[in-house]
């Protein structure tokens, strides 16, 4: 499923003539892409009711608007207003990115309270320095470039996949770079080096967001924290999560129709799965272990129990045996304190190499999944499988 990205760009003056230069990068890269389908709100296009209309027809992920703007709306073509706090609702669900002064001061907030899951943008006024002998050709300005390059590292983060609050920090550390070192070269002949990095510390200061920091530019699910889990999530949604070795996709092992999805996502027929035990307890109750493999856990281990009783649904496990693991990782405490054996396996297709970090998920699985928790990259290796006293991996 390709990802739905739309953009407004009006160009009626001169300050939007230089926003509809620094866009058009991320406009040809993304246009000329397979992976994105691109909504372009060029020109005079770029009014109130094509984006309510696009916006609802093509339900994009992302909203990238680039304008006129204070504290209460954001404009497009020829100053119309095109986003307030009368149709913010069309928001909801969605990453807002505002290249408009002010907005995130009032309409950011209101944004998220009506439901959006994040909204970038200034603070206060988007300051950008011009050579006035250039405005007729804004591509060829070089008071401008630094300006372009750091809004152009933000919208490029958020594209390809960077969380919001990864793509902010990215941008805020371009604008310290492009302060430090602007003016040490043959760059500025007229003397205007004082200003424009005033400017460039003023637009640092004031960038900022709303909402949730580890949203991502990625369809049908949502980023939340760990310690956001609830009886409910782990009872009704397939989850992909952090584990002390690699990531892994669960659900709760007792729900045979959420356990057949997990089997359908991962292309995987009769292979059985392994479940998180929520303590020792449950397992000594439940099965025939060894107390000297029973001290290997919590850790990096799967052990390959005889049950006593059936404890899962028929679907997880088609024998007597199942693999038992309580990683030593936060994951078995939120587990462990709602008392339910959840589905551990690797993120991928069957057969194919276990995930790193959930940029390297395929898009089939992340549309797929409810909820998915976001680590950073986990450089280990699958559990050290043991049965009967003899490691089999």
């Amino acid at each position: 499923m390709v990802k739905k990205f739309l953009i407004t760009r009006p160009n009626h003056d001169i300050i939007t003539s230089y926003l509809y230069d620094f866009s058009k990068e991320i406009v040809k890269i993304t246009k000329d892409s397979k992976e994105f389908h691109v909504t372009d709100l060029e020109g005079s296009k770029a009014t109130r009711i094509n984006l309510e209309e696009y916006n609802l027809k093509e339900n994009p992920k992302l909203i990238f608007l680039n304008g006129h703007g204070d504290r209460t709306n954001v404009c497009g073509y020829k100053s119309e207003i095109i986003l307030d706090n009368k149709n913010i609702e069309i928001t909801k669900n969605k990453i807002i990115y505002a290249l408009a002064c002010d907005s995130l001061a009032e309409l950011g907030e209101n944004a998220v309270k009506k439901g959006a899951e994040a909204y970038i943008g200034y603070k206060a006024s988007f300051m950008l320095i011009r050579d006035t002998s250039r405005e007729n050709t804004p591509a060829k300005d070089k008071n401008a470039l630094p300006f372009k390059r750091a809004c152009t590292v933000l919208i490029n983060s958020l594209i390809f996949g960077a969380p919001v609050n990864e793509s902010i920090e990215r941008t805020k550390e371009e604008y310290r770079k492009l302060i430090r070192s602007y003016g040490t070269s043959e760059d500025d002949p007229y003397g205007d080096t004082p200003l424009i990095r005033f400017a460039l510390a003023w637009d640092l200061e004031f960038l900022d967001m709303e909402g949730n920091g580890l949203a991502h530019f990625w369809v049908n699910m949502k980023i939340i924290k760990l310690n956001e889990l609830t009886i409910e999530n782990i009872k009704t949604k397939i989850i992909i999560y952090p584990t002390d070795t690699i990531y892994g996709i669960g659900c709760n092992a007792l729900d045979e129709k959420l356990v057949e999805k997990i089997r359908e996502i991962k292309k995987r027929d009769k292979k059985p799965f392994s479940v998180i035990a929520p303590d020792k307890k449950w397992i000594l109750e439940n099965f025939l272990v060894d107390k000297m493999d029973l001290e290997k856990l919590p850790g990096r281990y799967t052990l390959i129990l005889k049950m006593k009783r059936k404890v899962i649904a028929d679907n997880v496990s088609f024998g007597d045996k199942l693999g038992i693991r309580i990683p030593k990782h936060k994951i078995s405490e939120i587990i462990g304190k709602f008392g339910i054996p959840f589905i551990t396996t690797s993120v991928n297709f069957s057969g194919e190499n276990y995930i790193k970090e959930i940029k390297e998920i395929p898009e089939e699985i992340l549309n797929k999944v409810d909820y998915v928790i976001d680590e950073g990259r986990l450089d280990n290796k699958p559990s050290t499988v043991i049965m009967d006293g003899k490691i089999l991996r």
